[in-house]
């Protein structure tokens, strides 16, 4: 058998390296810069004395870019052995040499890969390179090449200043993108804090002239100046990260120990983060961003680490997931948490309104960073951290639940821990909006908190569970608690009165009672009973509401998921029952109390406090002059005739708008709006679909899944489920690696009950875990929609993008079936 060697193509594999490795072609400024501070600090760590420095010059007539050093240089032997050799370099052994010799300026020695120099063939039409070591007695060496598998050597005429000067001229197509102005910005973003000074077309301050934060915490303001010129942001609250040593990493059910320098500095800033997260940089160069560095509790920090020792990928434009980078993520959250509890704890009032800022800011992350620092740790610190802290709405104001107790917004009652109630929109399809609730609780001089937010309601939840000094109780359990304070007295109802009314809505197949309660402009309030489930009923087209009742009116005596709470002490309500009295209980009398019914729903289910509260004191009056107008009192008639007449056109205005509001919405199907969700059924999936399914949830849309069939396939009864549904969704999550690649099978009923909506022509909606493999599910066509969750934090984000497209697809077909109707 004959021996060969490989065949290379040099220039293809130059190209291809290059452009794939640094596909930001301004990545060549930081590979040339970063080369020229190595071979300073190697200088240096030789005993070569000098001023070090690096000089850029862009001349835009020639298309050049030259940059130029006064380190260690280059031997003609290093040309050939380093430098026109892919993929080999001697930096990662002279860093470790004068590392060992306690040379501390070594760690900033970043090359150690020796292709960093092909990125320059993206840009370069040829490069020149002219070099003197720092030892060499003789005139210099020039290096030629245009990257097409050759080099050339040539000894220099004249001699040569020691270090090397390195000159590439751009290639037509880079000639207007390499321009003073993106160097600049290439250099401020990947070069910000070299050791070695370098200067931009013969400045005389240095560029790198700012250090960074974290080696200079006591320097007053140079955090803020980070994050200005990094972030365009103010830092609130600053943390400092710094540690040199050992750490034990357990991986696997082993330990491993690591040796690394950590430097940070991290702010929770003045605005809102939209996809920022702090920098991470090793010797001075950024590499990266620490999104996945941050616990799950600390993503609205920014700020940047600085390690050393971390691995890089061969392009340095990303940290390699090892062991090192595990150490490194274990040190900033235990450092971060411990700062954060202990600013937490201070109880100094200019640090506790710094923190009410955090919260007015990033509330929503701080509430969703408790909940899963609860969820995901034993010791639950950030949580118990911030538990009396976080800031709900109570009324006009933004209280804690410590300061809502302290400010008597809580009911405390003698020999009862306090009662603190909360309202929370959209747990439950039939849940009121809050109006009725406040309009009661501000005439008893009571509160309650506002958690209109999930992220709010699931961290009450949280609360109620753990914490025994105060009792969270659902707002509609205090509209019971208040009607009850305001009927103690119940001699004061008439009981002819009480059964007017029971018998009235029990032909209007509604549950109602006559009650006592103020303000006294209100005719009536919807109480829920809250361990039925039913069809959302809140509409703000009044038929609708007219429909449901006539779909409860199969039997008279039916116990009711809702109760109408109708008020004694309204006038309407009063003359009505006079009436009543007087000519027995008629058409007109279940029409009025019909109508009262509807003026409790509007409050019951809309959410504009203002429009509600200028509308019923409106509409009782109305009621008011049409009954006395029906009951013949002319002495009041003539008394009220203008402004009978002037109410009557605020009601004719208000019934158009109604008509005209309604004849714009579609009317609902009889159809259910519910969507098909498949899924695998292990564990970890589970737990992640769950807060999906609450969302769709809390929109009103019903979910139907289906069990894996033992026969193995798909069963009768599951392929009858979605085809009864009016959307399939898949969640597509990793099950178990495919051999020899990166990426994972996923559940093969997903993909299974995925071919049989398509067959249906159901709308498909698929949310994919991207280290799903493509080639597992692309064989089936027909999703119409795909959402692809890059990273496990993104999950929230998608689950909530999804139930967007879900809710629009819905109603668009609620609306194409309406129209056809």
């Amino acid at each position: 058998m004959s021996r060969h060697n490989f065949e290379t193509n040099i220039p293809e594999l130059i190209r291809k390296l290059g452009i794939n490795l640094y596909n930001d072609p301004m990545v060549v400024i930081r590979e040339l810069v970063q080369n020229a501070n190595d071979a300073c600090i190697i200088a240096e760590g030789d005993g070569f004395l000098s001023e070090w420095r690096i000089d850029i010059q862009i001349d835009s007539d020639c298309h050049e870019l030259i940059v130029t050093d006064n380190g260690i240089g280059m031997t003609e032997d290093d040309l050939k052995k380093f430098l026109s050799t892919i993929a080999s370099s001697n930096k990662a052994v002279k860093r470790k040499e004068l590392d060992e010799r306690n040379f501390k300026a070594a760690r900033g020695i970043a090359g150690q890969f020796g292709i960093g120099f092909l990125s320059t063939f993206i840009i370069a039409e040829r490069i020149e390179i002219k070099t003197r070591h720092q030892n060499e007695k003789s005139q210099g060496t020039i290096w030629v090449s245009s990257g097409d598998g050759h080099y050339e050597l040539e000894k220099s005429k004249s001699q040569l200043p020691k270090g090397t000067t390195i000159k590439v001229i751009i290639k037509q197509g880079y000639q207007d993108k390499i321009n003073p102005i993106k160097i600049t910005e290439a250099l401020n973003k990947y070069c910000p804090y070299i050791r070695t000074p370098y200067y931009f077309n013969n400045s005389h301050t240095a560029i790198n002239n700012e250090l960074p934060p974290w080696n200079n915490p006591n320097i007053q303001g140079i955090g803020e100046l980070y994050l200005r010129s990094t972030y365009q942001k103010r830092p609130l609250i600053e943390f400092y990260i710094k540690y040199e040593g050992d750490v034990v990493v357990e991986e696997e059910a082993k330990k491993e120990v690591v040796n690394i320098r950590i430097y940070g500095y991290l702010a929770i800033p003045d605005k809102e983060l939209w996809n920022e997260y702090p920098h991470v940089y090793t010797s001075g160069l950024y590499v990266g961003d620490f999104r996945d560095g941050l616990p799950l509790w600390a993503k609205f920090l920014i700020g940047g680490i600085e390690c050393p020792d971390l691995d890089l990928t061969l392009g340095r434009d990303n940290v390699m997931s090892n062991t090192t980078w595990k150490a490194v993520k274990q040190i900033v959250e235990t450092q971060l948490k411990d700062q954060i509890i202990s600013n937490l704890s201070n109880n100094r009032s200019r640090i506790r309104q710094k923190w009410r800022n955090v919260f007015g800011i990033h509330g929503e992350k701080i509430f969703r960073a408790a909940g899963d620092d609860y969820n995901n740790t034993k010791t639950r610190d950030f949580y118990k951290a911030v538990k009396d802290i976080v800031l709900f709405s109570v009324g006009q104001e933004k209280l804690s639940i410590t300061e809502c107790i302290s400010t008597n917004k809580c009911l405390q009652e003698p020999g009862q821990i306090p009662k603190l109630f909360y309202h929370s929109v959209g747990t439950r399809n039939h849940e009121s909006s809050g109006i009725q609730e406040t309009i009661l609780f501000d005439e008893m001089g009571l509160h309650f908190i506002d958690a209109k937010n999930f992220y709010e309601r699931d961290f009450l939840e949280i609360y109620k569970k753990e914490e025994k000094s105060i009792s969270l109780i659902p707002v509609n359990e205090g509209v019971e608690y208040i009607l009850n304070r305001y009927n103690q007295d119940n001699e004061t109802i008439k009981a002819n009165d009480k059964e007017i009314i029971k018998e009235i809505f029990r032909v209007l197949s509604l549950s109602a009672q006559l009650s006592k309660f103020e303000p006294d402009y209100l005719t009536g309030v919807i109480i829920v009973d809250y361990r039925y489930e039913y069809t959302n009923y809140r509409n703000d087209d009044i038929r609708n509401i007219i429909e449901l009742i006539s779909q409860y009116s199969e039997t008279s005596d039916i116990s009711r998921p809702y109760t109408l709470f109708v008020n004694a002490n309204n006038i309407v309500v009063q003359e009505l029952l006079k009436y009543a009295h007087k000519h027995g209980v008629d058409q007109y009398i279940r029409s009025s109390f019909h109508q009262i019914y509807l003026m409790s729903e509007l409050v019951f289910g809309d959410t504009n406090t203002q429009t509600i509260a200028q509308m019923v004191p409106g509409l009782s009056n109305l009621m008011l002059t049409s009954i006395q107008a029906y009951t013949k009192q002319e002495e009041k008639i003539i008394d009220l005739s203008e402004r009978v007449k002037q109410e009557q056109n605020e009601k004719e205005n208000l019934v158009t708008k109604l008509s005209k509001e309604s004849s714009q919405k579609p009317m609902n199907s009889n159809e259910p709006k519910s969507v098909f969700l498949s899924y695998g059924y292990d564990e970890e999936t589970k737990k992640i679909v769950k807060h999906f399914k609450r969302m769709l949830e809390e929109r009103g849309i019903k979910i139907i899944d289906g069990m894996v069939d033992q026969v193995g396939s798909l069963s009768k009864q599951i392929i009858s489920r979605i085809r009864e549904c009016s959307m399939f969704v898949g969640v597509l999550t990793p099950r178990s690696e495919i051999k020899d690649q990166e990426t994972s099978l996923t559940s093969i009923w997903v993909i299974e009950e995925k071919g049989v909506a398509a067959a249906f022509g159901l709308p498909v909606l698929l949310i994919v875990d991207k280290n799903v493999s493509k080639e597992f599910f692309n064989n089936i066509e027909g999703d119409a929609f795909r959402l692809v969750v890059k990273d496990s934090y993104e999950w929230t984000d998608k689950f909530m993008d999804a139930t967007n497209m879900i809710e629009k697809e819905l109603n668009k077909n609620s609306e194409e079936k309406s129209g056809s109707f």
